[in-house]
Protein backbone atom coordinates (compact mmCIF):
# COMPACT_ATOMS: atom_id res chain seq x y z
CA UNK A 1 0.00 0.00 0.00
CA UNK A 2 1.33 3.16 -1.18
CA UNK A 3 1.96 5.93 1.74
CA UNK A 4 1.01 9.50 0.89
CA UNK A 5 -0.98 12.51 3.06
CA UNK A 6 -1.56 15.87 1.77
CA UNK A 7 -0.29 19.47 3.56
CA UNK A 8 -1.16 22.38 3.51
CA UNK A 9 1.70 24.74 2.97
CA UNK A 10 2.88 28.36 1.70
CA UNK A 11 -0.98 28.82 0.50
CA UNK A 12 -0.60 25.70 -1.43
CA UNK A 13 -2.16 21.56 -1.16
CA UNK A 14 0.83 19.52 -1.64
CA UNK A 15 0.29 15.42 -1.88
CA UNK A 16 3.15 13.61 -0.20
CA UNK A 17 4.17 10.34 -1.23
CA UNK A 18 6.71 8.36 1.38
CA UNK A 19 9.68 6.23 -0.31
CA UNK A 20 11.05 3.28 0.79
CA UNK A 21 12.37 4.17 3.82
CA UNK A 22 9.55 6.10 5.06
CA UNK A 23 10.32 10.01 4.03
CA UNK A 24 7.64 11.88 2.38
CA UNK A 25 8.56 13.85 -0.94
CA UNK A 26 6.21 15.89 -2.95
CA UNK A 27 4.47 14.44 -5.91
CA UNK A 28 2.35 17.23 -6.75
CA UNK A 29 1.46 20.61 -5.66
CA UNK A 30 -2.46 22.29 -5.75
CA UNK A 31 -3.80 25.81 -5.38
CA UNK A 32 -7.02 24.06 -4.06
CA UNK A 33 -7.81 21.19 -1.53
CA UNK A 34 -10.31 19.15 -3.94
CA UNK A 35 -7.71 18.91 -6.71
CA UNK A 36 -5.48 17.79 -4.06
CA UNK A 37 -7.46 15.17 -2.61
CA UNK A 38 -8.66 13.97 -6.09
CA UNK A 39 -4.93 13.43 -7.40
CA UNK A 40 -4.16 11.53 -4.20
CA UNK A 41 -6.90 9.41 -4.66
CA UNK A 42 -6.04 8.36 -8.28
CA UNK A 43 -2.42 8.12 -7.70
CA UNK A 44 -3.37 5.50 -4.63
CA UNK A 45 -5.66 3.51 -7.17
CA UNK A 46 -3.41 3.23 -10.27
CA UNK A 47 -0.58 2.14 -7.65
CA UNK A 48 -3.16 -0.65 -6.34
CA UNK A 49 -4.00 -1.68 -9.90
CA UNK A 50 -0.41 -2.04 -10.47
CA UNK A 51 0.22 -3.62 -7.74
CA UNK A 52 -2.62 -6.35 -8.44
CA UNK A 53 -1.76 -6.65 -12.39
CA UNK A 54 1.98 -7.48 -10.86
CA UNK A 55 0.90 -9.89 -8.76
CA UNK A 56 0.14 -12.37 -11.39
CA UNK A 57 3.36 -13.24 -12.04
CA UNK A 58 4.06 -16.75 -11.90
CA UNK A 59 7.31 -17.69 -10.26
CA UNK A 60 8.98 -18.73 -13.68
CA UNK A 61 8.42 -15.47 -14.70
CA UNK A 62 10.29 -13.62 -12.47
CA UNK A 63 12.57 -16.11 -12.13
CA UNK A 64 13.23 -16.11 -16.11
CA UNK A 65 12.72 -11.57 -15.24
CA UNK A 66 15.71 -12.60 -12.27
CA UNK A 67 18.43 -14.14 -15.02
CA UNK A 68 17.86 -11.63 -16.89
CA UNK A 69 18.80 -9.12 -14.15
CA UNK A 70 21.83 -11.64 -13.67
CA UNK A 71 23.25 -11.36 -16.89
CA UNK A 72 22.27 -8.05 -17.06
CA UNK A 73 24.90 -7.45 -13.84
CA UNK A 74 27.16 -9.33 -15.60
CA UNK A 75 27.48 -7.49 -19.26
CA UNK A 76 26.41 -3.87 -18.34
CA UNK A 77 28.38 -3.46 -14.46
CA UNK A 78 31.05 -6.33 -14.58
CA UNK A 79 29.27 -7.14 -10.60
CA UNK A 80 29.34 -10.76 -11.86
CA UNK A 81 31.46 -13.29 -13.90
CA UNK A 82 30.23 -14.65 -17.06
CA UNK A 83 30.72 -18.14 -15.09
CA UNK A 84 28.13 -16.62 -12.26
CA UNK A 85 25.52 -15.15 -15.09
CA UNK A 86 25.70 -18.69 -17.20
CA UNK A 87 25.24 -20.79 -13.73
CA UNK A 88 21.92 -18.80 -13.38
CA UNK A 89 20.66 -19.25 -16.67
CA UNK A 90 21.65 -23.06 -16.63
CA UNK A 91 19.62 -23.29 -13.61
CA UNK A 92 16.44 -22.02 -15.41
CA UNK A 93 16.93 -23.60 -18.92
CA UNK A 94 17.60 -26.75 -16.80
CA UNK A 95 15.63 -26.92 -13.90
CA UNK A 96 13.36 -24.14 -13.18
CA UNK A 97 11.70 -24.01 -16.87
CA UNK A 98 11.27 -27.69 -17.07
CA UNK A 99 10.33 -28.95 -13.46
CA UNK A 100 8.94 -26.06 -11.43
CA UNK A 101 4.96 -25.79 -11.88
CA UNK A 102 4.37 -22.78 -14.24
CA UNK A 103 0.81 -22.23 -12.57
CA UNK A 104 2.14 -21.44 -9.15
CA UNK A 105 2.16 -17.45 -8.80
CA UNK A 106 4.94 -15.72 -7.02
CA UNK A 107 2.91 -14.02 -4.31
CA UNK A 108 1.94 -17.64 -3.42
CA UNK A 109 5.14 -19.46 -3.25
CA UNK A 110 5.83 -20.93 -0.40
CA UNK A 111 8.07 -23.69 1.63
CA UNK A 112 6.34 -27.06 0.20
CA UNK A 113 6.80 -25.64 -3.48
CA UNK A 114 10.25 -25.47 -2.86
CA UNK A 115 10.04 -28.87 -1.24
CA UNK A 116 8.53 -30.80 -3.62
CA UNK A 117 10.99 -29.12 -6.88
CA UNK A 118 13.89 -29.78 -4.67
CA UNK A 119 12.61 -33.83 -4.82
CA UNK A 120 11.91 -33.60 -8.42
CA UNK A 121 15.22 -32.01 -8.80
CA UNK A 122 17.08 -35.03 -6.70
CA UNK A 123 15.17 -37.40 -8.32
CA UNK A 124 15.92 -36.27 -11.65
CA UNK A 125 20.07 -36.33 -11.21
CA UNK A 126 20.41 -33.27 -9.84
CA UNK A 127 23.54 -33.68 -7.40
CA UNK A 128 22.35 -32.87 -3.95
CA UNK A 129 24.69 -29.31 -2.89
CA UNK A 130 23.23 -28.32 -6.48
CA UNK A 131 19.90 -29.00 -5.44
CA UNK A 132 20.48 -27.45 -2.09
CA UNK A 133 21.99 -24.45 -4.20
CA UNK A 134 19.54 -23.99 -6.19
CA UNK A 135 16.48 -23.74 -3.63
CA UNK A 136 18.61 -21.03 -1.72
CA UNK A 137 18.38 -18.36 -5.70
CA UNK A 138 14.71 -18.48 -4.74
CA UNK A 139 15.53 -16.65 -1.72
CA UNK A 140 17.71 -13.97 -3.94
CA UNK A 141 15.16 -14.03 -6.55
CA UNK A 142 12.12 -13.36 -4.02
CA UNK A 143 13.96 -10.17 -2.60
CA UNK A 144 14.70 -8.94 -6.10
CA UNK A 145 11.18 -9.13 -6.49
CA UNK A 146 9.89 -7.33 -4.01
CA UNK A 147 12.53 -4.63 -5.06
CA UNK A 148 11.14 -5.18 -8.22
CA UNK A 149 7.56 -4.45 -7.01
CA UNK A 150 6.21 -7.47 -8.25
CA UNK A 151 5.03 -8.70 -5.12
CA UNK A 152 5.28 -6.66 -1.33
CA UNK A 153 6.96 -8.22 1.39
CA UNK A 154 4.57 -9.41 3.05
CA UNK A 155 3.98 -11.99 0.58
CA UNK A 156 7.43 -13.74 1.56
CA UNK A 157 6.13 -16.91 3.47
CA UNK A 158 8.94 -19.12 2.80
CA UNK A 159 10.60 -21.10 5.85
CA UNK A 160 13.54 -22.75 4.74
CA UNK A 161 13.60 -26.38 5.50
CA UNK A 162 16.55 -29.32 6.46
CA UNK A 163 17.07 -30.76 3.69
CA UNK A 164 18.50 -34.15 5.16
CA UNK A 165 14.94 -34.39 6.50
CA UNK A 166 12.78 -34.38 3.60
CA UNK A 167 15.27 -37.30 2.19
CA UNK A 168 14.72 -39.74 4.74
Amino acid sequence: MIKTKIVHKNNKYKVLVADDFGKYKTAASFDDKIDAQHYRKNLVDNTEKALKSQSKITVAEAYKSYVIYKFELYNTYNSLSEHQAKVYKGRYENWVSKYFPKNIELRKLNSEHLKKFFLTCRFKGLPYKSAVSLIYTFKGMFEWSIDQNYVLAVDYNIKYFKYQNILN
